[in-house]
Parts: structure tokens; sequence; C-alpha cells
């Protein structure tokens, strides 16, 4: 019996409340299933004010199977293919499943279309169960799975039946969820980084240039074009710093206090701490 104390990690993707609930529903019946299971929802398992990005970025790292639970609804939505895509890049292809909610196998182009779908269906579901009873390090009894299949396979048809009936299928599908804005932000925040240590880069360049052809302490004595080059760096640092505080408050929704609240919320969107005075001066004049 010692298949009982190695459990397999499945991480569980989602967008949109639909998915969220069907996902959730699946935690909870795939842990009755196989008690080997450890299902990892982002919904119930990242604590609050943990930084969601890092946590869901850990959670992928040791994953044994990924399943993406997918409606009409969210095909196409960046969240949905940012998790397929990192869960693609440490699984095989076929320890990467889809979980079909309200479509069929034919509704699904790539880069989706790649992996084994599941629909909700006693078979189709089985197939999955065992896909993922394979992928621990002991397997559970092919007979033992079967025989708590059978008992427990009412109860997620039952359920997800209830769930769907919930969200007819003409809901508005443009809306973004908080998980889509967030990697919207981070992106964002990942480009001003980017522009940021690229402008750094630049300002060093220029700094040594005016430092080899001239003393240190008569480094404020600038030629014309070092003047304009200066102008130039200080207009590309103005712009830069006002598109991180247009992120910061995008990030809140009231406005930041005090510098240690700011500095806070600048170190888990990753900038510099060398900008955090700058820029505490230019959102608190």
């Amino acid at each position: 019996m010692g298949w009982q104390n190695k459990s397999v990690k499945i991480f569980l993707s989602w967008s949109g409340d639909l998915s969220r609930e069907v996902a959730e529903a699946f935690e909870e019946w795939i842990r009755c299933v196989i008690q080997t299971s450890d299902p990892w929802v982002s919904s119930h398992n990242i604590e609050s004010g943990s930084v969601w990005f890092r946590e869901i970025n850990d959670q992928l790292k040791d994953v044994s199977v990924g399943v993406i639970f997918l409606t009409k609804e969210n095909l196409d939505k960046r969240w949905i293919l940012f998790e397929a895509g990192a869960l693609a890049k440490g699984l095989s292809t076929n320890r990467v499943c889809t979980f079909l909610i309200n479509l069929e196998p034919a509704d699904i182009s790539d880069p989706l279309a790649q992996f084994n779908h599941t629909w909700i269906e006693k078979t189709s579901v089985a197939k999955l169960v065992a896909t993922i009873n394979r992928s621990t390090a002991s397997p559970v009894p092919n007979q033992v799975v079967s025989s708590v299949f059978e008992v427990y396979w009412p109860l997620l048809e039952n359920k997800i039946a209830e769930i769907i009936k919930k969200y007819p299928t003409n809901k508005d599908t443009q809306a973004q969820t908080k998980e889509e804005l967030d990697l919207e932000m981070l992106t964002g925040i990942r480009n001003i980084n980017n522009r940021l240590a690229r402008l750094e880069a630049y300002n060093d360049t220029i700094n040594n240039s005016a430092a080899s052809v001239m003393p240190a302490l008569e480094l404020t004595k600038l030629d014309g074009d070092s003047v304009a080059l200066a102008r130039r760096r200080q207009a590309r640092q103005r712009i830069l710093d006002a598109e991180v505080l247009s992120m910061v408050n995008a990030a809140t929704t009231e406005r930041v206090n005090s510098k240690q609240e700011l500095f806070k919320l600048l170190a888990t969107m990753g900038i510099d701490e060398n900008s955090y005075e700058r820029l505490a001066n230019r959102y608190f004049q």
C-alpha cells in the first residue's frame, strides 16, 4: 500500500466564472477518486496577500498533470493561453489535457488542439482519471480507481450540469477576468522595466564617455551636445516614471497614503529600488 503516500500534483487552469466553478468542482471530486492526487486551483489555493503571478509560476514548476478548463468564452483568452504554454514547456503533451465544458473537440484550434481533450462524458473523464493515476510515482491499482470512479462519477456529472445551467451561452464574452487584467498589468510592468534597463545602460554610456574626456570635477561643465543628451535622458526618465505611476494607480483602488506603502507596491511590481525615492517624490508632489 505504498502508493498511498505518493501524491500527484495536478494544476487546474481556468479563466472566467463558468470555467472556475467547474475547476473547483473537479478539484474536490478528484481528491475522492484518487486520494493520492494533489490538485491546485488558484481560486482556492492562493493565500490572501500572496503575489499571484509568482505563486502560480511556483506551482507550475513541479506539476505532474495539467488540466485546462475550456469554455466558449475563454478559448482565446490570454490567461488560458499563457498557462497552457507554461504547462506545455514543462510536461509532455499527453500530460496536458483540456476539459471541454460547453465545447466539442472540433471547436478547438492550435495551440490548444495539440493536447488530449476530455469532455463531460463518463468514458472520456475516466480516461483523464487514468492519465492522472499513471502520472504518479506509484499508481493506485486500476481496479481500485475504476471502482471508486463508478461511485463518484454521477456526483461530478450532476454538479457540472448544475453549474452550466447558471451560465447562459449568450453571456457577454468580452469582459476581461481579474487574472487577465493582472497579466496585462504585469506585461506592462515588464516592458517598463526593460525600457528602464536600456535607459540606464544608455545613461552609463553617456556618463562614461563624458568621464573619459573630462575630469570628474568638470562633469557639470557640459558642452552643447552633452547638454542635449542630458535633456533627452531626463525627458525619457520622466516618461518612464509617469508610466510606472500609471501602473501604480491601475493596481490600487485608493490612493497610496505613505512612502512605505508605495515602496512595498513598487517592490511587488519588481521596480528597481534605486528609483523608489524619485518615484515617491513625483507621486506625492
